[in-house]
């Protein structure tokens, strides 16, 4: 089943460096599991996020860490600011993201 929702690439605080937080119960049950593995690739202005092995990981290889929220622990994907330079997002974009089982896509909302 594909699903989308939008985000947007905001300063948490203004001395801090901007990131973009994925995390929360919805990355377990599409298999971005703590722990797990992370290949991204970039192609025609999109970050394709993804757990397969064989998956092409030429941009980047992240693992999927814990985050403590209410007491429980999600995981948690972070795209750092050096990441979301090099992919030539903006502070305050409108991003798309579609994910399915196993993969996330993120792109630029018009």
């Amino acid at each position: 089943m594909r699903q989308y929702k939008e985000m947007i690439i905001r300063h948490p605080k203004p001395y801090w460096s901007p990131k973009l937080e994925l995390n929360g119960k919805w990355l377990d049950k599409l298999g971005f599991s703590i722990g797990t593995t992370v290949n991204a690739h970039f192609q025609d202005g999109c970050l394709f996020l993804s757990t397969d092995p064989t998956a092409k990981n030429d941009f980047a290889v992240m693992v999927v860490k814990p985050k403590r929220v209410r007491g429980r622990i999600r995981p948690q994907l972070v795209i750092d600011s050096i990441m979301i330079r090099r992919l030539g997002y903006r502070i305050n974009q409108r991003l798309g993201l579609t994910f399915e089982q196993n993969s996330i896509q993120i792109s630029v909302v018009s």
